[in-house]
């Protein structure tokens, strides 16, 4: 049978032009069911009415009955894409995202396959399911229809109220790549979006935001629950386009209101949620040490932080708990059981284990002084020998070892004290005298091992300076990727890694630290002298159209850009200006990108 036969059948009534009776059958079907029980059938009813509407407007070749087969050649073609029909369960409900194609960059945005609407959206599982144990999840539809337009006029392959041919199916294929950017398949769905994949669905959400279709109201309505739909489900991925839809859509008027939707409410949640993160974040804030204790990673033995009081910790605690719940997958968990659990031997917490401790050391000191007087009061009595100076536990005894041991653990197998002779002549003469001198003043090995670490890793960070293009733009992917991974655990860890350059151990992949050691290395042996001296205000200048390329792809505006560059903005601005200024350097031509590779 022809498509159009299924729309008629879904209305109830045989195919017709007239539009009132179009409509009395659409009220007719909507009074036999609950919408709230069926959504699916719901969205397939106004699907049908649309097309029914669209073709009674379009004036077609008169068929018979008699006429209509399963010959797929005798379709009549209706003139408008019903619109994008996209698979979500009822909104708190497990999402299985659809399986699309993939999503190409965004100079090419417009190349991808539309999802066919089927049966059952739900992935295929990757083993076979036997039936009695199949668990089917509840599904509806949401969709996003085109308003039905009067066609009746307009000429063929001519712009449509404005719009030109095929507009419909180029903004179709938008919102099947905002639906792969926010629901990939892979790995990808784990972390927060970054780089390309970011800059590709802010492109995408600007676009199907400025749609002139919005101005129809029906449109609009069902603009706003598909975006509802997906931004909600798709928290936090969705987060760099949540205040533009937000702000869209009116959506922040609508709290506090009884009839707000729930997708809404999570979404305006979610926002202020985010707010909240930015404002303790701020240096002063009354929360902001708390926030830093319960969001530093903890282990085993890790203990309390000293300068924040447990009333301020607690008081964060049950404001996130009761405001903001979504917010506690922030803290680290094992943080926050020292808080909660009492520890009796955390002697930070408890005055009374300190004082004791203090008494019996002066019990202790007081002891001595006894044992000392008695001494020199009786000379007969045994005297107590006391080493003037204490023994070397650990000496220095070959220099080439001793500091080949210290250089290929900073720096891996390549850097050696032969490695360095060879390519850094300086730097290898300045570490032999140092163990000279040590061994000579007989330091311990721990302590020279310490001070030649400082002096190793303090020529690593100035030596750029010296450090020629590609050596400089491989350090710059380095500090690229270990920015991202602290974003990763939220605004205010990317500014720290902006002011101190460090990640926690337990934030790095193994890679990542093998990266990080092979790139000391390389810079200690290819940055063969002294340093070059750098500016000492730390200011630099960049130029325009640089700022233009780096603001647009750190989707800010210039004020804020430039703000955030020179300590202003937020947190998030600060760190978003930076990353993206990184990246528009690598993105230069060597030339013109190796003098703002140096001065960041």
């Amino acid at each position: 049978m022809s498509r159009l036969y299924g729309i008629w059948r879904t209305l109830g009534i045989a195919k017709t032009s007239d539009i009132s009776a179009i409509r009395a059958a659409y009220a007719r079907a909507l009074k036999s069911f609950e919408i709230d029980d069926d959504p699916a059938r719901y969205a397939a009813l106004r699907d049908a009415r649309d097309a029914a509407l669209a073709h009674a407007r379009q004036p077609q070749p008169e068929i018979s009955d008699d006429d209509e087969t399963d010959d797929p050649g005798n379709e009549v073609e209706e003139p408008l894409s019903l619109g994008i029909t996209i698979p979500l369960p009822d909104f708190g409900a497990e999402l299985s995202a659809p399986t699309l194609s993939g999503v190409l960059p965004p100079d090419t945005p417009i190349t991808i396959t539309p999802i066919a609407p089927e049966g059952d959206f739900r992935p295929a599982p990757s083993e076979p399911v036997a039936a009695a144990e199949e668990r089917t999840l509840p599904l509806a539809e949401v969709t996003l229809t085109p308003p039905v337009l009067d066609l009746g006029a307009a000429a063929p392959l001519q712009p449509i109220n404005g719009l030109p041919p095929g507009f419909a199916f180029a903004m179709d294929q938008r919102y099947n790549a905002v639906l792969g950017l926010l629901f990939p398949q892979d790995e990808r769905r784990h972390f927060h979006l970054q780089g390309p994949d970011l800059l590709a669905l802010r492109d995408h959400v600007a676009v199907l935001l400025a749609d002139p279709r919005m101005e129809e109201i029906a449109f609009r309505a069902d603009a706003d629950r598909w975006f509802a739909n997906v931004v909600a489900q798709s928290i936090p991925r969705s987060d760099p386009i949540l205040d533009t839809v937000m702000t869209a859509f009116g959506w922040i008027d609508t709290r506090g209101r009884i009839d707000q939707p729930p997708a809404v409410a999570a979404i305006v949640a979610r926002h202020d949620s985010l707010e909240f993160v930015a404002q303790v974040r701020e240096p002063g804030h009354p929360l902001g040490r708390a926030w830093r204790e319960l969001t530093t990673p903890a282990q085993e033995n890790s203990r309390k932080g000293f300068r924040v009081s447990g009333g301020t910790v607690r008081t964060l605690l049950a404001k996130v708990r009761r405001e903001h719940p979504d917010l506690e997958d922030m803290f680290d968990t094992y943080r926050v059981s020292l808080w909660e659990t009492p520890q009796v031997t955390d002697l930070a917490g408890n005055w009374r284990l300190w004082g004791f401790g203090i008494w019996i050391a002066l019990m202790i000191i007081s002891s001595l002084g006894r044992v000392s007087n008695d001494n020199r009061s009786n000379p007969s009595s045994v005297p107590v020998g006391l080493a003037t100076t204490l023994p070397v536990t650990d000496p220095l005894i070959d220099r080439d070892i001793d500091l080949d041991a210290i250089l290929t653990d900073l720096g891996g197998s390549a850097l050696t004290m032969k490695a360095l002779e060879q390519r850094n002549p300086k730097l290898h003469s300045q570490l032999a005298t140092n163990w000279r001198l040590a061994q000579e003043n007989r330091n311990p090995r721990f302590v020279f091992a310490r001070d030649t670490r400082t002096l190793l890793f303090d020529r690593y960070i100035s030596g750029q300076t010296r450090a020629g293009y590609d050596l400089l733009a491989e350090h710059r992917r380095l500090w690229l990727e270990k920015a991202k991974v602290m974003r990763g655990h939220g605004w205010e860890a990317c500014e720290d890694f902006l002011n101190s350059g460090n990640v926690p151990v337990l934030w790095q992949s193994s890679a990542l630290i093998d990266r990080q050691r092979d790139m000391i290395g390389r810079t200690l042996l290819e940055t063969n002298g002294d340093p070059q001296p750098k500016n000492g205000d730390g200011k630099f200048s960049i130029a325009g159209p640089v700022i233009d390329a780096a603001t647009k792809r750190a989707g800010l505006s210039r004020d804020l850009f430039v703000k955030s560059l020179n300590a202003g903005g937020t947190a998030k601005s600060r760190c978003e200006a930076y990353i993206a200024l990184a990246e528009t350097a690598l993105a230069l031509p060597p030339k013109q990108g190796l003098k703002l590779l140096r001065d960041l």
